[in-house]
């Protein structure tokens, strides 16, 4: 049958440095087993909280994806993934305005990807085949992107 999961309620718990570590814990390991999620509480009203809830991720991949993580402190995110050249799509990054302001960001990617910023969306990065994997008898490569 097919479906998908969401974690749901984890946060809520405002003000207290227990629930920052359950805020960063949960969001790490969402992550690592490339969980979407939402934060329960009142995120309206602190710009801090907005700001830690505010990460890049990968939208949509154009292939299987392998990792994605994204180090907040640092403004690092990764992502690995089997890019498949046949998916006529590209891999769409979300890049936050509030970590990266004005396109203040470094994309690192191996030689099988391009990118390009989206030019109907300056907070998405899109990574497509690169002429060389296109021109290549390789079907399906792992793709890196690095963005800090």
């Amino acid at each position: 049958m097919g479906g998908s999961a969401f974690l749901t309620e984890f946060g809520g718990c405002e003000g207290s440095s227990s629930c920052d570590d359950q805020l960063e814990s949960g969001m790490y390991h969402a992550d690592i087993f490339l969980q979407s999620w939402t934060f329960w509480g009142n995120s309206y009203s602190s710009m801090d909280l907005i700001k830690r809830l505010s990460r890049a991720y990968a939208r949509a991949i154009a292939g299987v994806p392998i990792s994605m993580t994204y180090y907040p402190n640092k403004r690092i995110f990764n992502l690995h993934y089997y890019a498949n050249k046949t998916i006529n799509e590209p891999t769409e990054i979300y890049v936050p305005f509030l970590h990266y302001p004005q396109a203040n960001y470094t994309i690192i990617v191996n030689q099988h990807l391009k990118w390009k910023v989206d030019p109907t969306d300056a907070n998405t990065i899109l990574v497509e085949p690169s002429e060389y994997f296109m021109n290549s008898s390789l079907e399906i490569v792992v793709g890196t992107v690095e963005i800090f």
